[in-house]
């Protein structure tokens, strides 16, 4: 059985799980990039603490949050992103 994700169309609460080291996934839908996030107990157990405004590493963040929007606009703007998080695709607009 394939497991279930979650989607997320939150780029902050996305990034916080990615610092956590959650997996995240990519699905593009029409003209938005939606975030896929394992249904786990931890998944959920991250995005309480979310919730609650956690004390987290700015820079930490910064770079997370920066990472997975890159991902987003690639792969909105037609490229693609693969599991590493590298860039393919055409740039030009």
């Amino acid at each position: 059985m394939a497991s279930q994700k979650i989607p997320l169309y939150e780029i902050h609460e996305v990034a916080y799980l990615s610092l956590n080291n959650i997996p995240v996934e990519f699905e593009k839908r029409g003209t938005r990039v939606v975030f896929l996030v394992p249904s786990t107990p931890e998944t959920y157990r991250f995005l309480g603490e979310y919730n609650e405004n956690p004390r987290v590493n700015l820079l930490d963040f910064v770079g997370c949050l920066r990472k997975i929007r890159g991902q987003m606009l690639t792969l909105r703007d037609g490229g693609d992103v693969n599991d590493n998080g590298v860039r393919n695709g055409n740039y030009n607009r």
